[in-house]
């Protein structure tokens, strides 16, 4: 189906009930798949969609372009509202203020007579950054702060899967003595990851996320590559790190055994 007939858009737009949405059906001249995908969302998905779908001039495959977008958009809408569910469970739990660095109140919990801290859950979610923290990004820093954490257990953190992050997020607690914590926290990072490998191995064939990895892909080609292939982040992102005529080359050449 080819973008850009006005006649059958207008043919679609005339069985929608909502004269916003039918008129963004008909000024993008949405094929059949790209329509049908905008219609399947929730009526504040769709409204979302409407207010923030703007691609690039140059860009032709606009149902296709527009499919991806929705993808992402239900995806962002779900990873906010676990982050939203784990916000109040962190405000429920959360009866003592973040600690300050170097004060001899460790973890979420002061230092009892016998020197040892009270033990305090922390929840939280994730997925956009490296692994990528796509949610709310300040409960994500505010976890960093509460612990002072510096940079390279950020980094660390953020290399871990969406679900590998929630599971560190609710479980980490700090050494029971004052001091750094981030070689613990590293150590833990690592840790769980190989107690967990099943969550934090992205993989291949879920076409909803390459979808909503190739939704920030100028190239319709490139975009249109990585949806085929249903590539995880990792193999996208090495695809757009090399120039663009690496990248065609790339998109002429590929071609896996069939029972790769």
């Amino acid at each position: 189906e080819q973008d850009g007939d006005r006649d059958a858009a207008a043919a679609i737009a005339a069985g929608v009930e909502d004269p916003a949405v039918a008129e963004f059906i008909v000024h993008w001249c949405l094929n059949e798949r790209g329509a049908a995908k905008l219609l399947s969302l929730e009526p504040g998905l769709q409204q979302r969609v409407l207010a923030e779908f703007a691609p690039p001039p140059h860009v032709t495959h606009v149902s296709e372009r527009l499919f991806q977008f929705c993808v992402a958009v239900s995806k962002r809408a779900a990873e906010e509202q676990d982050w939203s569910q784990a916000a109040g469970n962190h405000a429920a739990t959360s009866a003592h203020p973040a600690p300050p660095r170097g004060s001899n109140v460790v973890g979420s919990g002061r230092m009892s007579s016998d020197g040892h801290a009270s033990k305090r859950q922390r929840t939280g979610a994730t997925d956009n950054g490296s692994a990528v923290v796509t949610g709310n990004e300040s409960l994500f820093k505010e976890f960093l702060e509460h612990w002072g954490l510096n940079e390279d257990s950020e980094k660390k953190l953020r290399s871990l899967s969406p679900s590998l992050q929630q599971r560190v997020i609710a479980s980490f607690e700090a050494p029971q003595v004052a001091g750094d914590p981030n070689g613990k926290f590293i150590m833990y990072c690592v840790r769980m990851a190989k107690e967990h490998p099943e969550e934090n191995r992205e993989q291949d064939g879920d076409r909803d996320a390459a979808a909503a990895i190739a939704a920030g892909v100028e190239d319709p080609a490139v975009a249109e590559f990585i949806v085929h292939w249903c590539l995880n982040e990792r193999g996208a992102t090495k695809l757009l790190s090399l120039e663009p005529e690496l990248q065609q080359q790339v998109l002429a050449e590929f071609a896996p055994p069939a029972h790769a």
